[in-house]
């Protein structure tokens, strides 16, 4: 996989841009690699139904934010200068920590056009 579509499963600003079948391929393909090596962690969304959980994409949550820093041109986010990427760092980090203690975690995305 080129460097730049593996800087793209971290990348929040880029998620859901790789549509072609061979690229979906090859991104689960390197996404399962990623979590066998306890890099990355998919979580489902939070449903009632089963099948609204399974059709929905899961959520990627990198288990060490220091890849999110490497991965990202300007480092680690300035809290005062970029507070929403500094807000996605700390949900990131509290979703790691509750995923590396063992819980079962899951998301929730509630449907911002009402």
């Amino acid at each position: 996989m080129p460097p730049v579509r593996l800087r793209r499963l971290f990348s929040p600003e880029d998620a859901g841009q790789l549509q072609d079948s061979g690229a979906l391929e090859t991104v689960a393909h390197y996404l399962a690699l990623l979590q066998d090596a306890y890099l990355i962690a998919s979580l489902e969304k939070y449903a009632a139904q089963t099948h609204r959980r399974r059709s929905a994409p899961p959520k990627l949550v990198t288990l060490n934010n220091g890849l999110l820093s490497a991965m990202h041109p300007d480092g680690a986010p300035d809290r005062e200068h970029e507070p929403a990427r500094f807000g996605q760092w700390v949900e990131n980090a509290c979703l790691a920590f509750a995923f590396n203690q063992g819980q079962r975690v899951m998301y929730w995305r509630e449907d911002r056009s009402k």
